[in-house]
């Protein structure tokens, strides 16, 4: 199980935010993305879509694998990296990823060039 540590947009800590929408009056749009995630990474996914928060620190079993569905409707497991990079977050321009070992990391070579040109713009 992979826990959510969520802030708002401004630094507020979760237990500050105002309530989120209703999970169940999601729009159509979200289920594009998360129909194939188990019930954390769509709560992540929706919360993160839907605009209520914008980073999230996942912390606990993160070298664990996670289900998925394939196209052809059948399980996979893939690495959580995996998962959230090319399933969950895929339509984002810039996915970045950190931890203590490897620092800050990129999904791939376009996410670092488009992080650089905003970082260059500022």
């Amino acid at each position: 199980m992979h826990e959510i540590d969520q802030t708002a947009t401004d630094g507020t800590p979760a237990t500050e935010m105002s309530a989120a929408p209703d999970m169940d009056a999601d729009p159509p749009r979200y289920e594009e993305f998360t129909a194939h995630a188990s019930g954390w990474a769509t709560i992540l996914a929706r919360k993160y879509l839907s605009g209520t928060v914008n980073q999230f620190i996942l912390h606990g079993n993160v070298r664990d694998l996670v289900s998925t569905t394939r196209s052809d409707g059948k399980p996979d497991y893939k690495d959580l990296v995996t998962f959230l990079t090319e399933d969950l977050f895929d339509p984002r321009d810039i996915v970045v990823l950190y931890d203590r070992a490897t620092g800050v990391r990129f999904r791939d070579k376009r996410s670092r060039a488009d992080f650089d040109r905003f970082l260059r713009a500022l």
